[in-house]
């Protein structure tokens, strides 16, 4: 109980210092959502402090955010960062999947992922059938192939596979 009420105070104070009265009444995730959307950094690092939030959902909203601003510069200028991102790769891959940045997940899917069915089904995906045979190959999963092959109607990735 005390919590919400910190939840709150904290919200309240948001609310006067941003002007924005929707501030209040949310949740953890909504007002740090709200706060990154509107560029209030300094605001956004405190609130966390405060509300103890862990590094990586906090790295998943802020992605959430930027992704529904728009904001696709940023969230590349986030994947500059010395620090590696505490949420992992995958947040980025599926933001860049889904508003059909193909190169950029690719260059993820092959640079930070380990597991081969997960870099197998993305690559697949986002139609980079070669580069998928060649994780295929690579990792002995020759039951994946014939299939792929059948998905991408291309007779070079076929010639590639045999």
């Amino acid at each position: 109980m005390t919590r919400q009420i910190q939840l709150i105070d904290e919200q309240k104070l948001l609310a006067r210092a941003t002007g924005d009265p929707s501030l209040v009444c949310t949740s953890i995730s909504g007002t740090l959502f709200q706060l990154i959307y509107g560029d209030e950094h300094a605001m956004v690092k405190k609130f966390a402090k405060r509300m103890k939030v862990k590094d990586a959902l906090l790295w998943c909203i802020t992605i959430k955010a930027k992704e529904s601003k728009g904001d696709f510069i940023g969230i590349e200028n986030l994947l500059k960062l010395k620090k590696k991102p505490p949420s992992g790769f995958k947040p980025f891959i599926n933001v860049f999947v889904r508003h059909n940045y193909y190169k950029l997940a690719e260059e993820l899917i092959m640079k930070e992922t380990k597991d081969p069915f997960y870099q197998f089904s993305m690559l697949e995906r986002i139609k980079c059938y070669t580069k998928a045979a060649e994780v295929a190959i690579k990792n002995k999963l020759y039951d994946l192939l014939p299939e792929l092959v059948e998905n991408s109607k291309d007779r070079e990735v076929e010639v590639f596979v045999n």
